[in-house]
């Protein structure tokens, strides 16, 4: 069973179902997938839902998406509101894609229920949008993820995945890539989408002594964290032949990371030094 804005549930056998859906309420409207083929002379669409006619007398009061005095009051922008991962803004696209995901992780990199998966496109101007995101459910069959991924039917579009770990912070890529597929349901319970990490993405933030840079490789954006106890006197970014190719002021890292943006550089090696009064820490970083 799906609905617009409350994810998913699917039949877990015994009476039991697993998913974010947990309540179905009246007036939101919801599909339900039965099976792949319509029966004879049937003039209701496989995977319509429909509520019955409730009398006059009762009033349920339910969240709905519409344009109001103040602005569109969109359920998605409640959800926001409750914890996200990333900015997301699927209020006008009108399909959904639900998928099964199971990752697949090394032992270095645990999971936990406070993670979350996201599903991004990128539009005709290469800019990219998350277009879904969910936090794991713990099931029979392990952590799964029940992601309901918003799209256009017309425009096709080739989605990516990225994992955020709830105990680092840190962000990985997937290695697979799907293209969006309207009203479809990818994975089960006991076949789920298997998402990989390959072991370059997968490399834990390189740390030496109090210095910690991430993520590691980086493409555009990188963020250097100190946790010593001296402050830092300088921090610079040097290639593999020791040349400078910047000299980072960051307030002697003391008020919090470092965000750098290495806006053309050249793929390859790198280091990151920190000097205090004690000696000198350095990371080594790939782009």
């Amino acid at each position: 069973v799906k609905s617009r804005n409350d994810g998913f549930a699917v039949y877990a056998g015994d009476g039991d179902w697993v998913g974010p859906l947990q309540v179905m309420r009246p007036g939101q409207g919801y599909r339900i997938r039965i099976g792949d083929i319509a029966n004879a002379g049937d003039t209701v669409p496989v995977g319509t839902l429909e509520w019955p006619e409730l009398s006059s007398s009762w009033m349920p009061e339910f969240r709905t998406a519409g344009p109001a005095a103040d602005g569109w009051i969109d359920e998605q922008e409640v959800a926001a509101a409750e914890g996200t991962a990333w900015p997301m803004d699927v209020r006008w696209k009108e399909h959904s894609m639900s998928m099964i995901v199971r990752l697949e992780l090394p032992n270095t990199l645990p999971q936990g229920l406070g993670d979350m998966l996201g599903a991004f496109t990128v539009d005709e101007d290469g800019i990219e949008h998350c277009v879904g995101q969910i936090l794991p459910r713990d099931t029979d069959e392990g952590l799964l993820y029940f992601l309901s991924v918003f799209g256009d039917a017309t425009l096709p579009s080739e989605m990516t995945f990225r994992w955020r770990s709830g105990i680092s912070g840190l962000e990985y890529g997937a290695d697979e890539m799907m293209a969006f597929a309207a009203s479809r349901l990818e994975g089960t319970l006991a076949e789920p989408v298997r998402l990989h990490f390959s072991r370059s993405e997968m490399e834990i933030p390189e740390v030496d002594g109090g210095l910690v840079a991430y993520p590691n490789p980086f493409d555009r954006d990188l963020t250097i964290h100190w946790h010593g106890d001296l402050p830092v006197q300088s921090l610079v970014i040097e290639d593999a032949n020791g040349r400078l190719i910047e000299t980072l002021d960051c307030d002697q890292l003391t008020s919090g990371p470092c965000r750098w943006t290495a806006t053309s550089l050249r793929s390859g090696i790198y280091f990151i030094r920190a000097t205090t009064e004690r000696g000198q820490s350095i990371v080594r970083v790939v782009k």
